[in-house]
């Protein structure tokens, strides 16, 4: 992160966690009104007021490298020591496409792209500093081999994830994906749909035909068009409702 970016962003921080603060637009004048209510900041202006629609409209943030983001830094009063969230929380937003989080920096979901992330550090809330994990706002990276949850719901019911691969025959409809674990089998309720790639990232299909969990068989396509894979090993992402 570039020293000004930083340093910007933790005196940001630093004063809100010592009061709130209103910016609050009324008649082109300033008024603090935050201290009595439920928000920590109100930088919301008043459209009647505004003499263009193209005012007043985003906030623009520091933007982050979080490859090069090796540690939390500041020093006092604005040590990371004073949050007691650890910075839990954290927002940035990250320029980086692809690499790691160095050392000290935190963890990371998924592969770094280019967006907002958010420091969770829930799991080490008053105890580790860079024990948390970076993950993109917005979204859900598919990891293989874990349940991640997405941000589609169905009837109000979140829609979870889980990416393996199975091996097919070449003959049967039916395939097999021996990689769910009890857990998540015992626990689906119904599958929304799966998405199937051949070796070269290509689309196969994802409608569900038959789901049997007993057996983690599944047959994708319809009742009189199910779909023959031919044999090879194909990565798969099924998604599916609790």
């Amino acid at each position: 992160m570039e020293k000004k970016y930083l340093s910007a962003f933790v005196l940001f921080l630093s004063i809100f966690s010592f009061g709130q603060i209103g910016l609050r637009m009324a008649n082109g004048s300033l008024f603090s009104n935050a201290q009595s209510s439920s928000a920590f900041i109100d930088a919301s202006s008043n459209p009647e007021y505004n003499d263009s629609d193209n005012l007043g409209k985003g906030l623009l943030f520091p933007r982050v490298k979080l490859t090069s983001f090796s540690q939390f830094g500041g020093s006092a009063p604005f040590s990371p020591q004073n949050y007691p969230s650890l910075y839990d929380g954290f927002l940035v937003y990250n320029v980086s496409e692809g690499g790691t989080i160095p050392p000290g920096g935190g963890k990371l979901k998924g592969t770094l792209t280019k967006g907002f992330y958010y420091y969770d550090n829930s799991g080490s809330f008053g105890s580790v500093l860079n024990g948390g994990t970076w993950k993109k706002l917005g979204s859900s990276s598919i990891t293989s081999l874990q349940e991640s949850v997405t941000n589609v719901t169905v009837d109000d019911k979140p829609v979870y994830s889980f990416k393996g691969s199975f091996a097919a025959d070449g003959v049967s409809t039916s395939v097999t994906l021996n990689d769910l674990n009890t857990t998540i089998i015992n626990n689906i309720s119904a599958v929304y749909r799966i998405t199937i790639y051949n070796k070269d990232k290509s689309l196969f299909t994802n409608t569900v035909y038959a789901f049997r969990p007993e057996t983690r068989t599944i047959i994708t396509g319809a009742p009189n068009m199910s779909m023959v894979y031919p044999g090879g090993t194909y990565t798969y992402i099924l998604e599916y409702v609790k």
